[in-house]
């Protein structure tokens, strides 16, 4: 379509190029991500340590600490399925899931101490935990406290 005599461009047509205004991302109203904090009590979730998949990534320096991290997990019962960095550094631990599996976050939140949950729309079969500067290592259960079922 060519422009008007007035130099306008027509209705319905875009400016593309290096002079055309980047779009920012609006909101989303619904189902936008809830964070939580989880605090020290373990008695955070009826979930067994094995029925909670866990994609593993390191976000620190440490290029050890994400093996350290599935060991102490695994030992513990959690099915770790993958280990890797993240893709920079994370400014904090953070639990990555969907909505569905807010149960299965909270029981692996009640074992690593500092973690934040992230919950968003979505249907993933595992977990996303990062490994942030605050990471500490795992909490075990406490003794006479009785096990999760599983």
């Amino acid at each position: 379509m060519p422009w008007d005599t007035q130099g306008q461009r027509p209705r319905g047509s875009a400016v593309l190029g290096p002079r055309a205004a980047p779009r920012r991302p609006q909101p989303r109203r619904d189902g936008d991500a809830v964070e939580q904090r989880v605090q020290a009590s373990v008695e955070a979730s009826d979930v067994a340590p094995g029925e909670v998949r866990v994609h593993l990534r390191n976000g620190t320096g440490d290029p050890e600490l994400a093996l350290r991290a599935a060991t102490a997990l695994r030992a513990l019962g959690f099915d770790v399925v993958s280990s890797d960095d993240a893709p920079g550094p994370a400014s904090a631990t953070v639990i990555g899931a969907p909505v569905a599996r807010a149960g299965q976050a909270r029981a692996l939140a009640a074992r690593v101490p500092n973690a934040v949950i992230h919950l968003a729309p979505g249907t993933t079969d595992a977990l996303t935990l990062t490994l942030g500067p605050d990471y500490t290592g795992v909490r075990a259960p406490l003794p006479g406290v009785p096990r999760q079922r599983g």
